[in-house]
């Protein structure tokens, strides 16, 4: 589902591309969310993305 992702640690702004071709950027992410996205293999979104940042409440924007 997801085929990139990154993190940029001055902004804690967290990209997501999805398969689809939709990309994605989730504002005020604590890094520690990150390295649990990361560490989520082989599913990171449905692991901790979609319950961390989607149901968690987490501020996003699709920008592509």
């Amino acid at each position: 589902n997801v085929r990139a992702a990154g993190y940029d640690d001055a902004t804690r702004t967290m990209s997501v591309l999805f398969d689809s071709g939709g990309l994605y950027e989730y504002y005020d992410v604590p890094p520690s969310l990150w390295v649990d996205f990361v560490a989520a293999q082989p599913h990171p979104w449905s692991a901790v993305g979609y319950p961390e940042l989607v149901q968690g409440g987490i501020a996003y924007q699709r920008i592509g």
